[in-house]
């Protein structure tokens, strides 16, 4: 009996250790699963804001886009201007700008008709359409062409004070031209045109260039002369080395032909030969007596 009491109890106690295992496996895997679950959540609420964040750009570039086809649809629709109309806007602006044009065109008279040397009180630049600063500037400026235009009024009103003008009749003007010119010296020298001299330079020129050409051509006379003369000479030296270099042709031809024969005809050639060699020994006895007589 005390045997199976304890069987009971470590069969208790294996039952009670396999459910806290059960118990802890089964914790770790509902942590594991809500970790996982609040993963997932991040990641679809950033992936919503993501593709909200896009959706508004699309939405904006579909505005923009949708207001430029709607004002080329306007400007297309738009009737074009006539060509009256175009003049009539075109006058309009000339117009407006009339009183410009106008002292444009005054300005450019008063510049034609403009004599240098004194002042007339002539206008002589336009006028700019804007608005001037004011100030200091500007007035020291105007005062300054004024000091100006004052200076050169005086210097003309005093060099036309101490040094008027001369006169002169038609008579007096006369008389002085005479005096001036009788009091030329006359040319002296050789008297020439100017057309003689160039000829003179011409055939100047032209002698020397002929003279060259002629003195050309008979430096190539001379070397053509030469190598003919080179030539001759080398004729002249052949022709007396002529006969001795034949008599060693000859000889060398009858060599040449014996030692064809030879290899021809073998010995029944050699009384031939030796009968050969008799008569050229006869005939060469025969011209060393004439010779000698």
């Amino acid at each position: 009996m005390f045997s199976s009491s304890v069987t009971r109890l470590s069969k208790h106690l294996l039952a009670t250790t396999k459910l806290s295992s059960t118990t802890a496996t089964a914790n770790a895997n509902a942590t594991a699963i809500a970790k996982a679950s609040a993963a997932t959540s991040d990641v679809w609420t950033i992936s919503r804001q993501t593709f909200a964040t896009n959706r508004k750009t699309i939405d904006a570039k579909n505005v923009k886009r949708l207001k430029i086809q709607a004002k080329k649809k306007k400007n297309l629709s738009k009737p074009a201007k006539s060509v009256e109309e175009q003049d009539n806007d075109q006058s309009k602006t000339e117009d407006a700008n009339q009183p410009f044009l106008q002292q444009q065109e005054w300005v450019k008279f008063q510049q034609s008709i403009s004599v240098d040397g004194f002042q007339t009180g002539q206008v002589t630049t336009a006028t700019v359409l804007k608005k001037g600063r004011g100030g200091k500037q500007a007035r020291r400026r105007k005062e300054m062409e004024l000091a100006k235009l004052q200076e050169s009024q005086d210097v003309t009103v005093n060099t036309d004070e101490k040094f008027p003008a001369i006169r002169y009749s038609q008579e007096e003007t006369e008389r002085l031209l005479e005096q001036a010119y009788a009091a030329v010296p006359e040319r002296a020298g050789k008297r020439g045109t100017r057309n003689l001299q160039k000829q003179e330079n011409r055939w100047q020129l032209v002698r020397e260039i002929r003279s060259k050409y002629k003195a050309q051509i008979a430096a190539a006379h001379e070397r053509r002369m030469e190598k003919r003369h080179w030539k001759r000479q080398q004729v002249i030296a052949a022709k007396e080395e002529a006969p001795s270099l034949r008599s060693q042709d000859v000889e060398y031809q009858a060599q040449v032909l014996q030692r064809w024969a030879d290899t021809m005809y073998g010995s029944n050639n050699e009384e031939d030969t030796a009968a050969t060699a008799a008569v050229e020994q006869g005939e060469s006895l025969e011209k060393v007596a004439s010779a000698s007589d």
